[in-house]
């Protein structure tokens, strides 16, 4: 049984720059983490170039809340827009897609197996109770995606951030025409389609005239050396699991 191409998925998240009229669509595990740093320098350039750490690696979410929306109708009203037409035609808005294979090894590795204390204070198991075992986790999963597919509404938990659907992610279900779609590739190996996937970045940023040639410079070059304390692509780990 397939997954709903589209499911019920109510946690969006945009992060905002609306002086540079530009949004991103915040997928964990597709580059979240720098696209954060990307929105929050274009959000307020002066007072970004101003903190300690400027780079767009590693514990860049200096913009905190400001930046975070989790509706396209949030977008509207804070922005006083009147209609979805208005704001996709000024606006520009991309998202990160990446290989599901690629992005659920990566997600494996980064979150498995992790235990913490809960409010009461008692060990909280999380990977669905599996811990370490793949096979296992990747049951358990399949079967809440597929019972999530069926309810117009579901609660979600924290591997469901990371492992349901990309697709289920920021409306869209509704506004996947208005929405530049680049596909994430930071290979290690193959230099030349890391590179390509950062100018497709940049590309759908200049389509933006608000956003300087400078900053987009910029953000180039904070692109070609980006990396973030989850990257597990080249990893003995990774090499393991790839071969099951």
């Amino acid at each position: 049984m397939c997954a709903a191409k589209f499911g019920s998925w109510t946690d969006h998240h945009y992060a905002v720059a609306p002086s540079k009229q530009t949004a991103v669509c915040r997928i964990q595990k597709n580059m979240s983490t720098v696209l954060d740093s990307l929105i929050c320098f274009l959000y307020d350039e002066k007072k970004f170039n101003n903190i300690s750490n400027k780079s767009f690696s590693g514990n860049a979410r200096q913009c905190g809340d400001l930046i975070d929306s989790n509706s396209i109708a949030k977008i509207l009203l804070s922005n006083r827009i009147t209609s979805e037409q208005e704001l996709f035609k000024a606006w520009n808005f991309f998202a990160l897609v990446r290989d599901p294979i690629d992005k659920f090894l990566s997600a494996f590795l980064d979150n498995h197996p992790i235990e913490t204390l809960n409010s009461e204070g008692k060990v909280e198991t999380h990977c669905n109770a599996c811990k370490s075992n793949m096979t296992c986790f990747i049951i358990k999963e399949y079967e809440r995606i597929i019972k999530a597919s069926a309810l117009p509404k579901h609660s979600t938990t924290s591997e469901d951030i990371h492992f349901f659907p990309q697709s289920w992610r920021c409306e869209l279900d509704k506004f996947l025409p208005n929405i530049t779609i680049i596909k994430y590739n930071n290979n290690f190996i193959d230099a030349d389609k890391s590179r390509k996937f950062q100018r497709d970045i940049i590309s759908a940023l200049s389509k933006n005239k608000l956003i300087s040639k400078s900053s987009l410079n910029y953000i180039s070059e904070q692109l070609d050396v980006a990396t973030t304390i989850h990257i597990t692509a080249n990893s003995m780990a990774r090499t393991y699991l790839e071969k099951r």
